[in-house]
C-alpha cells in the first residue's frame, strides 16, 4: 500500500507544480504574506489563459481528506492526506515579497486509508511525506 500512497502523492505534487510554475499570477482571493506565516487549505492561481484553478484539501467525511483541483480528485479515497504539522487540511503557504515572484510551499502527509467494517482507519507503516516549494515562472 505504501507504493500507492507514494504514487498518488507524487502525482498530486507534480500536477500542482506544473500549474503553479506556469501560472500568470496568484489570485487575489489567496492569502499571501511576506513572511509565509499563513497556511491555508486552498490556493487559487490565474492561468496563462486568464482562467482560474483552485487546488484544495476537501473532505469525504470526518478525518478523511483528499487533494482536489476544482472538482477533480488528485488523490483517491484510498489515500488520506493532511498537514504534517497537525493543522488538518492546511497544506498551502503563499509568500509574496516585493520584486520577486510569489512562492507556494506545499507540505502534506499521505497515508493508506482502509475501511474496516464501515470504520475508516489509517494503516500504520504506509505514511509518506511530500514537501516542495514552487515559484511562478511568468512573474
Amino acid at each position: 500500500h505504501i507504493s500507492q500512497v507514494k504514487q498518488e502523492g507524487e502525482y498530486a505534487m507534480e500536477t500542482m507544480a506544473r500549474a503553479i510554475r506556469n501560472a500568470q499570477s496568484i489570485s487575489a482571493a489567496t492569502t499571501c504574506t511576506t513572511d509565509g506565516s499563513v497556511t491555508t487549505n486552498q490556493i487559487t492561481i490565474v492561468n496563462a489563459d486568464a482562467t482560474e484553478t483552485t487546488f484544495s484539501v476537501a473532505s469525504y467525511g470526518a478525518d478523511h481528506l483528499y487533494i482536489a483541483s476544482g472538482t477533480a480528485q488528485l488523490t483517491s479515497q484510498k489515500v488520506n492526506v493532511g498537514s504534517p504539522v497537525g493543522t488538518g487540511a492546511h497544506i498551502f503557504t503563499c509568500t509574496r515579497v516585493y520584486g520577486r515572484p510569489p512562492t507556494v510551499d506545499v507540505k502534506f502527509t499521505a497515508v493508506y486509508y482502509s475501511d474496516h467494517s464501515g470504520v475508516g482507519v489509517n494503516e500504520e507503516g504506509t505514511e509518506s511525506s511530500f514537501i516542495n516549494k514552487f515559484s511562478l515562472r511568468t512573474y
